[in-house]
């Protein structure tokens, strides 16, 4: 029998969150920007941050030059703050749920802008998985 190494193992499991809004703390910089919630998903829990998107957007919500979706250097120190290891964006008008890691938007590439609101872009094609968001939460 093949052994598959931990990470094959948890990364085939899929991730499940509860779908009330009491189960998740809010992230926000002047406008709710996403939740943080606890993924019970994979056997041993972890911390999600989740965020719905828009491809096409006033709001920058998709980097066409890098091809995904960039999140602020503020809210990724929330994250790490709130010890979530997992990004899940949700596309809202597709319903897809793209999976990241933290670590893949810490060393994603800085876009250009001020310095006080500078963004990590990681390009969608790097994703960890893709769910339908009617897969994840319960």
């Amino acid at each position: 029998m093949i052994q598959k190494s931990i990470f094959a193992y948890e990364s085939s499991q899929i991730p499940e969150f509860l779908n009330k809004l009491s189960y998740f703390d809010t992230i926000s910089v002047g406008q709710c920007i996403g939740y943080i919630g606890e993924d019970i998903g994979r056997g041993k829990p972890k911390t999600g941050y989740l965020a719905k998107r828009q491809r096409t957007s006033q709001n920058n919500h998709f980097s066409k030059e890098i091809n995904g979706y960039p999140i602020s250097e503020e809210v990724l120190e929330a994250c790490k703050s709130h010890n979530a290891t997992e990004i899940f964006i949700i596309e809202e008008k597709t319903g897809r749920v793209l999976e990241f890691t933290l670590n893949d938007y810490l060393h994603g590439t800085k876009l250009d802008g001020d310095s006080d609101n500078s963004h990590r872009c990681v390009p969608i094609e790097t994703r960890r998985h893709s769910w339908n968001a009617d897969e994840i939460f319960r």
